[in-house]
């Protein structure tokens, strides 16, 4: 990859294409001084580099010089640029020897070092980063030596004649470029506008720079058109003109060209062609790169450069006055600027006790004192101990070094203590003590006493050691502690919190305190202590008396066991947490312990209708209390029945469930233990079935009906009685089959359950049901076809004891079924062209009967559907019609039936695609298709798109062709017909009869008359003709469909122009006057030259074809004479005659040179026709 020219301000390295360039890395020179660069460098390079130094103040000089090679017109001392070339290490070698001087007085001095392979032919100029090449071409024209400076490109930049618009540019062309002897450069004479224009005014000559990024820029304002240059505004432009010049000399002095016969840096006007020249210089620079990257750069060349600045040296700053104090681990300084030495002051350094100098941070800020602004500069010094004793300076730094020290600044550090550690709490009443670790640091001062704070309530105490008792907190409440120490600083930080600790004492009394008897046991309530004594309560302790039996619990009640029944207690109860056992309670009230009954005996349970009856006898043991009742107990259902003696009946309950009876006796302590229990199921027989129903056999009836409620024993079995008749059929379960019956006869049913107990009463009878069989199977069928479907007649059946419903209809294959009232069937839905049989069967309200034999066999059809895709294609005065076959529908398709609209008429064809001819050319006709088989013929397909039958048109007529200066102008009608499709154009070709056309030029013009011109309509204009030669031409029509007959021929035609201008017209003096010769125009453009007229000093001549020349009486060399040549198509342009000089060097008319002029023009046109033969032999009949 290229990279541009790089410049960089105090930036290392530039780098382009692997070479690199480094500035120097000199920053100060003093005035009048010469110092050698440092730092300069260049690396990365390949073979031979060209290296350039330079400045903008001053002078350089190299003095290792070994290896390299100096640049034309370089000096290795006193200039100020140095261009070189050799090794990278000879150029390094020099680079190390360079010496910049400078003059007096402070400045900057922009220093560049520029690297490039070496290229010796493109010269550098550091002050525009513009190239220069020399480009030897002996007597070139200035005209050809500026297109051919424009055609040439370095590095990606364009070229252009060097454009010398500075002394300095002048001076480097003069002296730097080898062999920039009589060079052309970038400025030529403008006598028109706006060329000759300058500040809004128009002089006769203006000199100005033509192409470049200078382009326009003035070099000379003559007022005057010939002799020495009367200059206007000199000093506002530059220019080196040679003492007379520019003096356009003979008028025709209007390019510029410098070091004119080794006079340098001098510049003179002369003719476009001039002898002695030997070439011209090309400057490349200030325009966009090919490279859009580089922008206006050059690819692979590096330029780095440095800013110098040139002033007197500084030296080191005065020492500063400093003040300070002490801090927490540190020491806080303030000072004014010192005295700068006369350079900036950078930075400040510190030094401690008398240790290393080191950059120090510092911030500064501003006030105004008495009038004056005050800046104070201030430093802290951290890091250091407390309570050890320092000693600080300062100094500041300037480019020229350090400074003077400060005063030093004595001061010791001190900072508060740390916080003491190992904090533990120890709880107590109402208290706590509170020990910890003294702080390890003490910063720098003595600890002298330690506060304790409680947290919450912030209760502190003040001590000098530890341990510290805090009094005054609340029992129950939760705290921590934080401790401090104090200095004379002041307060430290506080420790970490200490763990948590919760004064507390025994709780108080409980109150209220009852108790209830039990069988040897007792239930002891009471209120627990208002007081907890500042800790949770964590049980309780029951005392018995008398005995003094003791009864652990967490909380009220308490159960008191092991007591005696029948002796009569009292009990005291007392509370404990953590600390220890409070205070006992007051005595409950008295209590005697006691237990309930024994279970009763000979329990006996006898089962009725939804009841059952207990007896029992009365237990052993009434517990020590009279029996008060009894209590029975039924389950399921958790019933409970007071009783007060037996026997005892328990109602309510449900037949079908056993129940389990329990008996207990009841004195004042509650109920005794349960009795063994005994079971027992209430019954009783079951209800009537429910909704009884019947539903008809053959000979037979099913009926069904709905179990009733059991009644508390399973039923057993089931009874069903028919009427008339009475018969009885048993069953287990619904439904039960009745048989036996007569088809035809009117039954109803009854049904009854039978359980353990017995049998219900019977149910409601069941509708009536009539027995009877399903129907035969029709017979007789046959069948007929249809558009997808068929028609099926039959016999009806046997309907078997119950009328016919309804029949239906069995396709096969297929099995689609079709239900029907009666004979015949209609049967739809089956596929045309499918081979079917049918079966019948017959259905009563029994059910289905068989089904009947099958039927003949049928295929069901319809016409064919209608074709698609149908699509037309034109020919002459015919049509092509396509389609794509429809679904035959059942039936073979046997053809099809075109139809064409308009005119309706049918045109029949066996398949796609049909041709239907006897249409009519420029008529839109579209097409619809039928298709027909053995049922008939088909729908019609949609129409197709339209089309219109055509055919080429005509041929154009009464062609005529009218010559121009190479061209003609074509007019002809229109075809008699268009062949029934609108003409989209027309083709004009040229033609030379039997031979070829003689050449004009390869231009598309040429190529379209040799093969054909087109055009929308007459008439066609065709160019690119050679004047002189005669053409006819033809002219073809085209339509959609192609291209017609050509038309006939045109009358043949001869383009011609105007003559070209007389060649090399002269003035010479006569005796009385003068004689204007001329030679005949090189070309006359197709038509031959008829005279000439020659005008000057306002006199005319008019000559025939064969004379070239008139003489003029009375006139002198310095009348300005024109001459015009004539023919047929006009005149040529005029031409100024140049009077003859002394020697007598101009050709006459008729020489050599003008007989060489002829034959080049021959030779070219001859050379061009040889390469383009190939090309123009296509067509014999149209070249041209």
């Amino acid at each position: 990859m290229f990279l541009s020219t790089v410049t960089l301000i105090s930036t290392p390295i530039a780098e382009a294409n692997g070479l690199t360039a480094t500035p120097t890395t000199t920053a100060r020179v003093a005035p009048s001084s010469t110092t050698t660069l440092s730092g300069l460098s260049i690396a990365g390079a390949t073979g031979t580099v060209r290296a350039t130094l330079s400045t903008d103040r001053g002078t350089l000089q190299i003095t290792s010089t070994g290896g390299l090679t100096l640049g034309y017109g370089n000096n290795w001392s006193g200039t100020a640029s140095i261009t070189f070339s050799g090794s990278q290490s000879d150029i390094n070698a020099g680079l190390a020897s360079a010496r910049l001087t400078v003059p007096a007085g402070d400045a900057t001095a922009n220093v560049s070092l520029t690297a490039m392979p070496d290229e010796a032919a493109y010269n550098y100029l550091p002050s525009n980063q513009h190239f220069y090449e020399y480009v030897a071409a002996p007597n070139i024209t200035w005209s050809s030596a500026q297109v051919a400076a424009l055609g040439r490109t370095y590095r990606g930049q364009s070229g252009y004649l060097a454009a010398v618009v500075s002394a300095e540019i002048n001076s480097f062309l003069a002296s730097k470029i080898q062999n920039a002897d009589n060079v052309w450069f970038g400025l030529r004479a403008h006598q028109s506008a706006p060329g000759n224009v300058y500040n809004g005014t128009a002089y006769a000559r203006v000199w100005r720079v033509p192409s470049g990024p200078a382009a326009g820029t003035v070099g000379a304002v003559c007022s005057n058109l010939d002799g020495a240059c009367t200059f206007v505004d000199q000093a506002n432009y530059f220019s080196s003109w040679a003492s007379g010049e520019p003096n356009n000399s003979g008028l025709t002095e209007n390019s510029a060209v410098t070091n004119w016969g080794g006079s340098v840096g001098n510049w003179n006007d002369l003719p476009n062609s001039a002898n002695g020249i030997a070439g011209y210089i090309v400057e490349y620079g200030g325009q966009q790169n090919s490279d859009s990257s580089l922008g206006t750069g050059f690819a692979g060349i590096v330029t780095a450069s440095t800013a110098i600045t040139v002033a007197a040296a500084a030296s080191a700053p005065a020492a500063p006055v400093v003040s300070g104090s002490a801090g927490d681990e540190s020491i806080s300084l303030s000072w004014n600027p010192p005295a700068n030495g006369g350079a900036e002051i950078t930075g400040y350094e510190v030094s401690i006790d008398g240790g290393s100098w080191t950059s120090i941070a510092t911030t500064s800020s501003s006030d105004t004192v008495d009038g004056n602004l005050v800046t104070t500069v201030s430093a802290t010094i951290g890091n250091l101990s407390n309570g050890v004793d320092y000693d600080v300076r300062i100094r500041a730094v300037n480019s020229a070094g350090s400074g003077a020290a400060s005063n030093t600044i004595s001061a010791t550090p001190i900072g508060l203590a740390d916080a003491p550690t190992s904090v533990v709490a120890n709880g107590g009443n109402a208290s706590a003590s509170v020990a910890f670790v003294a702080p390890a640091d003490d910063g720098g001062a003595a600890i002298t006493g330690y506060t304790v704070t409680a947290s919450p309530g912030g209760a502190n105490a003040s001590c000098a050691a530890s341990p510290c008792t805090v009094s005054g907190l609340t029992n129950g409440t939760t705290y921590t502690f934080t401790v401090t120490a104090t200095n004379a600083v002041g307060t430290g930080p506080a420790s970490t919190p200490s763990n948590a600790v919760t004064p507390a004492t025994t709780p108080g009394a409980p109150t209220g305190v009852s108790a209830t008897e039990g069988d040897t046991e007792a239930t002891v309530s009471f209120t627990a202590p208002a007081s907890t004594g500042g800790r949770a309560i964590t049980g309780y302790t029951v005392t018995a008396q008398p005995g003094g039996a003791q009864t652990a619990c967490a909380a009220s009640p308490c159960d008191v066991t092991g007591l005696t029944n029948g002796t009569t207690y009292t009990f005291t109860v007392a509370a404990i947490n953590v600390v220890g056992t409070g205070p006992a309670s007051n005595p409950s009230n008295a209590i005697t312990p006691h237990t309930t009954p024994g279970a009763p005996e000979s329990v006996v349970v006898t089962r009725g209708d939804q009841q059952v009856s207990v007896s029992f006898d009365a237990p052993v043991s009434d517990g020590g209390g009279a029996i008060t009742g009894y209590s029975i107990s039924v389950q399921p259902g958790d019933r409970t029945v007071p009783c007060a003696a037996s026997p005892c009946d328990v109602t309510g309950l449900t037949n079908g469930t056993s129940y389990s009876v329990t008996v207990v006796a009841v004195n004042d302590m509650g109920a005794g233990s349960p009795s063994a229990p005994v079971s027992a199921t209430p019954a009783t027989v079951p209800d009537a079935p429910t909704a009884v129903e019947a539903v008809r056999t053959d000979a037979g009836s099913t009926v069904t009906f709905v179990a009733p409620a059991a009644n508390g024993d399973a039923i057993t079995g089931y009874t069903v009685t028919a009427q008339p008749g009475g018969t009885e059929t048993p069953c287990a379960a619904s439904p039960c089959d009745v048989t036996g019956l007569t088809n035809g006869t009117t039954y109803t049913f009854t049904v009854t359950a039978t359980n353990g107990v017995g049998t219900g009463p019977a149910s409601t009878p069941s509708s009536d049901v009539v027995p009877a069989g399903v129907p035969g199977a029709p017979f007789d069928v046959t069948a007929s076809r249809g558009n997808g479907s068929a028609t099926i007649a039959f016999t009806e059946p046997n309907s078997n004891g119950d009328a016919v419903t309804g029949y239906t209809v069995t396709a096969q294959p297929g099995g689609a079924q079709t239900p029907c009232a009666a004979s015949p069937c209609d049967v739809t839905g089956l596929t045309n062209g499918t081979t079917y049989t049918f079966t019948v069967t017959a259905t009563n309200g029994v059910g289905t009967g068989p089904a009947s034999t099958p039927s003949n066999t049928v295929v069901p059809a319809t016409v064919p559907g209608a074709p698609t895709g149908v699509s037309a294609v034109r020919g002459n005065a015919q049509a092509t019609v396509s389609f794509t076959a429809p679904a035959p529908n059942g039936a073979a398709v046997s053809g099809y039936n075109v139809t064409v609209q308009p005119g309706g008429r049918t045109i029949a064809c066996s398949a796609s695609p049909c041709v239907i001819d006897g249409l009519t050319n420029g008529t839109a006709y579209t097409f619809t298709v039928a298709a027909t088989n053995g049922v008939g013929t088909g729908p019609a397909s949609q129409p197709s798109s339209a089309v219109t039958p055509a055919t080429v048109a005509d041929a154009p007529m009464n062609a005529v062709a009218v010559a121009g200066d190479r061209q003609a102008t074509i007019s002809f009608d229109a075809p008699a017909t268009n062949g029934g499709s609108p003409i989209t154009g027309y083709v004009v070709t040229a033609s030379c009869g039997n031979a070829l056309c003689p050449l004009a030029d390869i231009s598309s013009s040429f190529i379209e008359a040799a093969e054909g011109t087109e055009c929308d309509s007459s008439p066609c204009i065709i160019d690119g003709l050679v004047n002189g030669t005669s053409y006819t031409f033809e002219v073809v029509a085209v339509n959609a469909v192609g291209s017609s007959a050509a038309s006939a021929p045109t009358e043949a035609v001869v383009p011609a122009g105007a003559p070209s201008a007389p060649m090399t017209p002269t003035v010479r003096q006569i005796a009385g006057g003068v004689t204007v010769s001329w030679a005949a125009p090189l070309d006359v453009n197709g038509s031959p030259v008829t005279g000439y007229v020659v005008s000057g000093g306002g006199q005319t001549c008019e000559t025939d074809a064969q004379t070239t020349s008139c003489t003029f009486e009375g006139l002198s060399l310095g009348t300005v004479f024109t001459v015009v040549a004539q023919n047929a198509a006009g005149e040529s342009a005029a031409v100024t005659a140049t009077p003859e000089t002394p020697t007598g060097t101009l050709p006459s008319t008729g020489s050599d040179t003008t007989g060489s002029i002829v034959a080049m023009a021959f030779a070219s046109v001859v050379l061009g026709a040889a390469l383009l033969m190939q090309a123009r032999r296509r067509r014999n009949d149209v070249a041209c």
